[in-house]
């Protein structure tokens, strides 16, 4: 009888010295893992929202998504209904009101710093308010994503109450910025 019970013992021994074993080879596989690129935790992230709204008789309609950073905000966007493969200019502006039909109830640009207007951010005669332009594809959406320094969502250089706007075509800043095609009210 003390025969069966030594055997199944030094089975399990042998079973925990096997695991053990693998434990130890599965940790030392990889024993300095690269480090992952910063994840912004969006439940702590100071976040703010704007639902694009169709202006001057078009059919543009969005998402808008702002992310305060440690240096300025993160802007995520999804629009519809735009040209095919078509550049548009997209801003900050002064007043949170897309009430009018053409959305000129929005104001100026956000915090104009330079003596000219309808420029992307791309241009040295920017004003704070100017993002980069958005492209849309073949299907007339416009998606993505870049990171904007100087605005916060709420603090230096609020964003926050105000309008977000889509033009309908590029920027230029030898021109008046095209017609107000989309707008929505920074939430």
């Amino acid at each position: 009888m003390q025969r069966n019970f030594i055997m199944p013992a030094i089975f399990i021994m042998l079973l925990g010295i096997s695991v053990g074993i693998g434990i130890a080879q599965t940790t030392a596989i990889n024993p300095n893992p690269e480090p992952q690129a910063e994840i912004i935790d969006e439940n702590k992230a100071i976040t703010a929202e704007a639902e694009l709204g169709p202006r001057n008789g078009s059919d543009v309609t969005g998402h808008v998504r702002f992310v305060q950073t440690e240096t300025g905000v993160q802007v995520q966007y999804h629009v519809e209904g735009l040209g095919k493969m078509s550049n548009h200019g997209f801003h900050i502006h002064e007043v949170g009101d897309c009430s009018s039909p053409d959305a000129k109830s929005a104001g100026a640009h956000y915090l104009p710093i330079a003596p000219t207007g309808g420029t992307s951010s791309d241009s040295p005669e920017k004003h704070l308010g100017d993002l980069p332009q958005i492209t849309s594809d073949i299907t007339g959406i416009a998606d993505g994503y870049f990171s904007v320094e100087g605005l916060s969502i709420n603090e230096k250089n609020p964003i926050l109450g105000r309008a977000v706007i889509v033009h309908g075509g590029p920027d230029n800043p030898e021109l008046p910025s095209p017609p107000r095609i989309a707008c929505g009210v920074i939430r």
